[in-house]
């Protein structure tokens, strides 16, 4: 992956744990609804980057993404943090990348 998250202890931990992944069940995400509105830089950079990331490494054959109720009508950053994810987890399974979406 290029960019800036080459340094990423994530990106990393990742990159040594896909040639054995078949499966990645993706449920990391902030939770507490005040902490995002709080700390929306926070909020976008665990819930909209770790998701794009895990995406951009994802070589598997089933990618599970946990989704929420919150996302229908994402009025605030909570909302619209789970509405890109849903969005990116999608997009991808439009391309149809190798995978069960």
């Amino acid at each position: 992956m290029k960019g800036s998250n080459e340094g990423n202890s994530d990106h990393r931990r990742w990159r040594l744990f896909r040639p054995t992944s078949d499966t990645v069940m993706h449920l990391a995400a902030m939770k507490h609804i005040d902490l995002c509105e709080m700390y929306p830089l926070e909020a976008i950079t665990t819930d909209v980057l770790g998701t794009k990331i895990l995406l951009d490494l994802f070589s598997g054959d089933t990618f599970i993404g946990m989704s929420t109720d919150k996302v229908m009508e994402a009025t605030n950053c909570y909302g619209a943090t789970k509405l890109l994810t849903e969005k990116l987890i999608l997009d991808r399974a439009k391309k149809k990348i190798r995978g069960i979406w």
